[in-house]
């Protein structure tokens, strides 16, 4: 089933990331573009132009001019070329109601590790139909659907971007 859902681009994609599973050492992407993933739909309808769900949100992510050359100029994650770090965090689709947190608007766990598991696929046929980040080797880490996880960023942000798609 298609839905809609979000990213956000955590630090700039020039710096490194890396998320684990419980105790286990981080598995550091490298350059790239870390990108935390809600279990939440989002906007229901697309923008003009544009294609709603992981589709579209995957060539929205992977082609904003948000990663930084070493002369400064802003290029996509596909120009660059540089990794990327998907993270599934269903905290991200909280909403606050009084002093409390809420995650009532989170997709049902099936369908947000479907939407999940389509945003992850696409991102990785993406980089693999590039020709730049085939000849780079570069590649698509991600987190567990599900699992309690660790991430560690080194930034030099604050520099972090909510894309809804």
């Amino acid at each position: 089933g298609g839905g809609a859902c979000e990213a956000r681009s955590l630090n700039p994609p020039d710096r490194r990331a890396g998320f684990r599973h419980g105790r286990e050492r981080p598995d550091t992407s490298g350059p790239g573009a870390p990108a935390a993933v809600p279990a939440r739909p989002a906007a229901s309808t697309p923008r003009r132009g544009g294609r709603r769900g992981p589709v579209g949100g995957v060539s929205t992510l992977l082609n904003v001019k948000l990663s930084e050359t070493e002369n400064g100029k802003l290029v996509s994650i596909l120009d660059l070329p540089g990794n990327i770090l998907i993270i599934p965090q269903a905290t991200l689709g909280g909403r606050v109601k009084g002093r409390n947190m809420q995650y009532h608007s989170n997709s049902g766990k099936e369908d947000g590790l479907e939407l999940y598991s389509q945003f992850v696929a696409l991102c990785e046929k993406e980089l693999a139909a590039n020709s730049k980040c085939a000849e780079a080797g570069v590649v698509v880490k991600h987190g567990t659907y599900g699992n309690r996880q660790v991430l560690k960023l080194d930034t030099n942000g604050p520099y972090t971007h909510l894309i809804e798609f």
